[in-house]
């Protein structure tokens, strides 16, 4: 003690008091017998050495040893991989708990564990839960470093993980387990899960050209890839629209299986492509079983096909001026005999056969049908032509005796696309026309500069018409003194295509009669100018089209859209707003599209939200008028991230080389018991030990004051 300590100066008082209640303890005893005196003074004189103790406080050092469990780290994987594979039976997280609380059970009793679970990094868990909330990847070198260094007050004996390798970031397992060694601590991998491929058809690859031109050869190469699924074929669709073009079944054989499209380029447009792969009904996910790719088609020489039924003056008058017209490919099927014998009529005329020269019908851009009866064409190939103007082909009806009603064309299938109501007649009032209407055709007419169509030389009848069907245009119509007998020229649209139908036979009057001069040759060839113009012009399918490239986004992908833009004749537009709309369950969203590198495309980025049904809307305007829209539905789906990952079970001998740990797969998960260092260290710490400031000290202060007491009240000692 240092001779500051106060406690001294009150031992010291505290001894003089005892020795003078000493004093006078035996100077009031005196008389007393012997044994009374001697037993009360040496309670006396041992009570009062209690209380000095107490004001004394004395210490005693020792050394002793102290045993503590190891600290043990335990990690276990909670990626989509580890939750959700295999898709059937127990998942890797449900097995790597089974093993955590039955053969590991034990080991972990024997020390203080702390549990982590494992995604992009660690996160602390008092428990580990049956069903943990998704952790979506796993970045196992980053999820490790930032467990491992943790500050700790002592430094972990070792970290036991659980997990399918199955790293979300596909490095090598050097890199994965690079620098993990330098925290100290081992750790000792368990594996679970199978390294063989997890079933799933995806389509990594699809290839189209951006550009093409109209009726030329192109390819769509599509790259299917068979993940676990090698010994099975795959089915790959190719869809334009909602027809299937074609499809190709894949042999069984390789994991990646190529396939190529060829098709042909039809009218000028965009044209969306649709790549399917058919589901196995064993795949985790057929989320990646579909892509999209747009594909543009441009104009070139365009081909024109005419079926011509009868060799009279208007067929020979519109032969001629199909000769002159520039960059025009006219294929003419003229019928030479009842009821449909057809000659290629050429530099060479030859017998055809058949409609079926003609090939196919979308390598045309306009097909006219002159003065020929129904049943000569066939219930086939009249409902082939219904298709190919519903699809976006132009046809044109001329007129004549067997043309319309009078030819059986009312009540066939190819009817309800010809723009006007057929009836069964032929008028053969004389027929004078006139311009009517605004539409498109009118229009052409009135800026050809021709006048006075009605004093144009008389025309002999025209097929009887109750009147064009409702949307088509007028742009002539028959009049017979004075009195309007029906439609003479009429646009229409049906599908996507356009149609036309002209209900007299012998314009050619207007060149070649006693009536004929100069201004009914120029309105002659101002019409047919305008019909041939109208029917070859490429015309967009439609204006705008949207396209996303897939049907399918995980949350958080960045999803690029773009909007094609065209004018009517296919002209890009690079003065358009473009405007995106995003709606899905929670809210909706608006984007302004940039224009991209090529002329007539917008493109917008925005990131897939939370899971669920979208839908895009994009609406093109040129100033206030609006160019068009177009719209897409879309899936967010929740990240398939590692849900098509095999386990990787070298990823985890890495690092447990790397740490000085070891590596075990999960049939052998009991021995690593045996493996982890967990031995409890001893430890010699110096123990300070103060007896006054016991509990049972004070009890025996308390017992002999008691004693004394007691004693004195017996022996009438006062």
């Amino acid at each position: 003690m240092s001779d500051l300590d106060p406690r001294v100066v009150l031992l010291s008082l505290g001894v003089v008091a005892a020795c003078a209640a000493l004093v006078w303890c035996w100077m009031r005893l005196r008389g007393r017998p012997p044994t009374h005196v001697s037993i009360l003074l040496g309670l006396r004189v041992l009570l009062l050495s209690l209380l000095l103790a107490v004001v004394a406080d004395p210490a005693i050092r020792r050394q002793v040893a102290v045993s503590r469990p190891p600290l043990l780290l335990v990690a276990v994987d909670a990626s989509r991989s580890m939750t959700e594979l295999p898709p059937d039976g127990a998942s890797r997280y449900e097995r790597a708990l089974r093993a955590l609380e039955g053969e590991l059970a034990a080991a972990l009793e024997s020390a203080r564990a702390e549990r982590y679970l494992l995604g992009g990094d660690a996160q602390a868990a008092a428990e580990l839960p049956e069903e943990p909330r998704g952790r979506d990847e796993t970045d196992l070198q980053a999820a490790l470093s930032a467990m491992l260094r943790t500050p700790r007050a002592r430094r972990p004996a070792a970290c036991l993980l659980i997990s399918d390798g199955a790293d979300a970031t596909w490095r090598p397992p050097a890199r994965v387990a690079a620098a993990l060694g330098a925290y100290g601590v081992p750790v000792f991998c368990i594996g679970v899960g199978s390294s063989q491929p997890v079933p799933d058809v995806s389509l990594p690859g699809l290839v189209a050209p951006r550009v093409v031109t109209e009726g030329d050869r192109f390819e769509v190469r599509v790259l299917a890839r068979a993940a676990g699924l090698a010994g099975e074929p795959v089915l790959v669709r190719l869809r334009s629209g909602e027809a299937v073009v074609a499809e190709k079944e894949l042999a069984a054989g390789e994991v990646e299986r190529p396939a190529r499209f060829e098709l042909t380029a039809g009218r000028p447009g965009y044209q969306r492509y649709v790549v399917e792969a058919a589901s196995a009904a064993s795949e985790v996910t057929a989320a990646n079983n579909r892509r999209s790719v747009v594909v543009r088609v441009e104009p070139r020489q365009a081909r024109l096909l005419v079926i011509e039924g009868h060799p009279r003056r208007e067929y020979a008058f519109l032969r001629r001026l199909l000769t002159r017209v520039e960059d025009l490919e006219a294929v003419i099927l003229l019928r030479k005999q009842r009821p449909a014998e057809f000659w290629l009529d050429a530099e060479r005329p030859r017998r055809a056969g058949g409609l079926s020269a003609a090939g196919e019908l979308n390598r045309f851009r306009a097909v006219v049908v002159s003065n020929i009866e129904a049943a000569a064409l066939g219930g086939g190939f009249v409902s082939r032509l219904e298709d190919y103007v519903a699809e976006g082909g132009a046809l044109a009806m001329l007129g004549g005796e067997d043309s319309f009603g009078a030819g059986g064309w009312d009540g066939t299938a190819l009817a309800p696309a010809v723009p006007v109501r057929m009836e069964g007649s032929m008028l053969g009032d004389p027929v004078a026309v006139r311009l009517a209407g605004e539409g498109e055709m009118a229009r052409a007419l009135r800026q050809t500069g021709i006048e006075r169509w009605e004093r144009l030389p008389l025309l002999d009848g025209m097929n009887a018409a109750a009147g064009a069907r409702p949307g088509a245009e007028v742009a002539l119509e028959g009049l017979s003194a004075g009195t309007v007998l029906g439609p003479v020229l009429v646009t229409g649209r049906h599908g996507a295509g356009r149609t036309l139908a002209l209900t007299v036979a012998d314009t050619w009057r207007w060149r070649q009669s006693p009536g004929a001069g100069d201004h009914s040759r120029a309105a002659w060839e101002a019409l047919w100018t305008s019909i041939i113009g109208w029917l070859m012009a490429p015309r967009a399918d439609r204006q705008v089209l949207l396209e996303l490239g897939r049907d399918s986004f995980e949350s958080g992908d960045l999803i690029r859209a773009e909007a094609h833009v065209r004018d009517r004749d296919f002209r890009p537009i690079t003065d358009a707003r473009v405007e995106l709309t995003v709606s899905g369950p929670a809210r909706e969203q608006t984007l302004l599209a940039e224009p991209a590198d090529v002329e007539g495309i917008y493109g917008a980025t925005f990131r897939a939200a939370d899971p669920g049904d979208y839908a895009l809307a994009a609406e093109a305007y040129r100033g206030e008028e609006m160019l068009g829209e177009d719209r897409r539905r879309f899936e967010v789906i929740a990240p398939i991230g590692e849900l098509t990952h095999a386990a990787r079970p070298e990823v985890l001998e890495a690092i447990a080389g790397e740490t000085g740990g070891r590596y075990l797969p999960m049939d052998r998960a009991g021995e690593m018991a045996d493996l982890l260092p967990l031995q409890p260290t001893t430890e010699r710490r110096s123990v300070t030990l103060r007896p006054t400031r016991t509990w049972w000290y004070f009890v025996l202060v308390i017992a002999v004051g008691g004693l004394d007491w007691l004693l004195r009240r017996r022996w009438g000692i006062g």
